[in-house]
């Protein structure tokens, strides 16, 4: 084939490439309430943990963590977290993480943007935004322990 050819075929195979990644992270891995994990997890896709996990997780999707779910590691990689149990780990989000009330997480922390209403506890250096990205995680002048307060009135327990 025609170098020049060729050149403009592979342009035109990149939109259906990039839409089939869009599509590979809309997929969902269950690890169920009544499964306990052993191991490392990659995906390009998403991941939602009802059981437990003990193990590292990198994944290009979004990760879930629900109530009464764990997990158990050295690093997790994801795109955003939701996180409504526990996980003992360090976390690298390259986009939003929240920590829902009775939501867990010991270790340290780099997002892009947190929220973490009454109720949700964490313990561990912290950098959040684009500034936090570049900062070493375990820079203990950005620590912090405990539970953390309301963000605004909405946040706070009716």
């Amino acid at each position: 084939m025609h170098p020049l050819l060729t050149k403009v075929l592979d342009g035109l195979r990149r939109p259906w490439q990039v839409l089939a990644e869009r599509r590979i992270r809309h997929v969902m891995t269950l690890v169920a309430s009544v499964t306990q994990l052993e191991g490392s997890i990659e995906s390009k896709g998403s991941l939602r943990i009802e059981g437990s996990l003990v193990g590292d997780v990198c994944i290009e999707g979004a990760l879930e963590v629900l109530p009464e779910a764990s997990i158990k590691g050295l690093d997790i990689h994801c795109q955003d977290l939701l996180l409504a149990g526990s996980i003992e780990a360090d976390v690298v989000a390259s986009g939003s993480v929240r920590i829902l009330p009775g939501g867990c997480l010991r270790g340290s922390l780099r997002c892009l943007s947190l929220q973490a209403p009454a109720g949700a506890c964490f313990e561990g250096p912290i950098s959040v935004g684009n500034s936090g990205a570049d900062r070493d995680p375990l820079d203990r002048g950005n620590t912090f322990s405990g539970v953390l307060a309301p963000m605004s009135s909405l946040d706070a327990p009716a």
